[in-house]
């Protein structure tokens, strides 16, 4: 399962990232790794007013994630730590395709 991370770093790790900086890609490798999971991408951006930055990566499945999202903000070092699962256009027409099954659906009160 793919899945796109998005940070907001706290303004405590910000300082301590300008006092001492550092590449921050193996420790966030590490993370994803511990949790089962590779990580693809991993990009900063410094004038986003929502994160931070973000990464990209497989996971074996949402609770993973999730629990790599939990582990990530108990740290202190996030002010936010978002994931959203992601599809390959590929994958996506899968979904698209499957979705077809509900198309005699209707909504209630129709």
């Amino acid at each position: 399962m793919d899945f796109m991370f998005r940070w907001r770093i706290a303004p405590s790790a910000i300082s301590k990232l300008v006092a001492n900086p550092q590449n921050r890609r193996q420790p966030a490798s590490a993370l994803f790794e511990a949790h089962g999971g590779k990580m693809r991408e991993y990009f900063f951006t410094f004038t986003d007013g929502d994160c931070s930055g973000f990464a990209i990566a497989e996971m074996p499945d949402g609770d993973q994630a999730a629990a790599l999202t939990m582990a990530a903000m108990a740290t202190g070092g996030f002010e936010s730590f978002t994931m959203t699962r992601i599809w390959t256009p590929e994958d996506a027409e899968r979904v698209m395709h499957a979705a077809q099954k509900g198309k005699d659906y209707r909504p209630p009160g129709s």
